[in-house]
């Protein structure tokens, strides 16, 4: 296959990047079926030999739980999708789904994105280097869809935690609790709601709209008492509650009372050690007699709202017995 051939297969235009979005999410669950299906027409050996090499060129794959699988996996998918590319012809959202599979399963051994470009050219030479299909993989070797990475992910991951909450499962959710889960997606949907307010990718916005009503129709506030967002979309400070501007007035009161108490009683102590008549002694004297003035001044508004508490709580007491 030339080299202008093989570009038209991997590079997309700004559109194509964009509506691959939306058919990719389509056909995602196609995809993970091939994943999951994990088995083949070969012996199981071949594809453990094969990766031998594989898992000594990346070592830090020995930190994944599941190490065995990873390689194996990966090249089964591959060879399903060629083999069954007779009937449903390869196309690059097949590869951009092994590229997201192996960003999102293993990630966490993953210093940067960099390394999960290194997996996945390294699963594509394994795979080569089997001796099946060869042809059919070489044009998208270089398949690499980092810019939509993360929308996809995010917008997977909440469809696939919204059927979890449906249905009680709860594998993708961190927390197996229909609260906790409810909780992450509409952390997702908040945090890329505010792209689809700026008139961003239609396809997107459209999908993460479904999620949305499905969202709510699962009414989860008469399940869970304490959700973050009990519909979508939901302010982001809703749950937060101001104090009054009486408890304010109170605080404020409490503070002054305290400091008039407070610098006399340091004011008598400079006072009583500095000279007779002194300027300092003077000024501190007119300091003392100002703050025992706005003492005596407190003690008359402090009556007077006490007075109009009385007053206002003996008008409200009228209102209520009227009705």
């Amino acid at each position: 296959m030339s080299s202008k051939v093989r570009k038209e297969h991997v590079i997309l235009s700004s559109y194509d990047a964009y509506y691959s979005i939306n058919s990719l999410f389509n056909a995602f669950s196609e995809y993970q079926s091939i994943m999951d299906k994990n088995s083949t027409n070969q012996n199981p050996d071949k594809w453990n030999n094969a990766c031998l090499k594989f898992d000594e060129k990346f070592d830090t794959v020995n930190i994944i739980k599941d190490q065995d699988t990873l390689c194996p996996q990966a090249l089964k998918y591959l060879y399903n999708i060629c083999n069954d590319s007779i009937s449903n012809p390869l196309e690059v959202n097949h590869f951009k789904y092994l590229y997201y599979w192996i960003y999102k399963n293993h990630l966490e051994v993953a210093k940067d994105r960099n390394y999960i470009k290194e997996l996945y050219h390294e699963i594509l030479n394994v795979y080569n280097n089997a001796g099946l299909y060869i042809t059919y993989v070489v044009p998208f070797k270089d398949v690499i869809f980092d810019d939509e990475l993360e929308i996809i992910t995010d917008i997977c991951d909440m469809s696939n935690k919204l059927n979890e909450i449906k249905y009680s499962t709860f594998t993708y959710c961190k927390n197996k609790s229909r609260c906790d889960c409810a909780d992450e997606c509409a952390a997702i949907y908040m945090h890329r709601h505010e792209a689809c307010e700026t008139n961003w990718d239609e396809h997107f916005c459209n999908i993460l709209e479904r999620n949305k009503n499905v969202y709510n129709e699962l009414n989860l506030s008469q399940y869970c008492g304490k959700l973050n967002c009990k519909t979508l979309p939901c302010e982001k400070f809703e749950n937060i509650i101001l104090p009054s501007a009486q408890i304010y007035k109170s605080k404020t009161a409490i503070i002054s009372s305290y400091l008039i108490y407070i610098i006399p009683a340091l004011l008598f102590i400079i006072y009583k050690f500095l000279p007779y008549n002194s300027y300092l002694h003077r000024e501190i004297k007119k300091l003392k007699n100002m703050c025992l003035g706005l003492k005596k001044e407190l003690s008359k508004l402090e009556n007077s709202e006490i007075y109009n508490n009385i007053r206002w709580n003996s008008n409200y007491n009228v209102l209520y017995s009227s009705h």
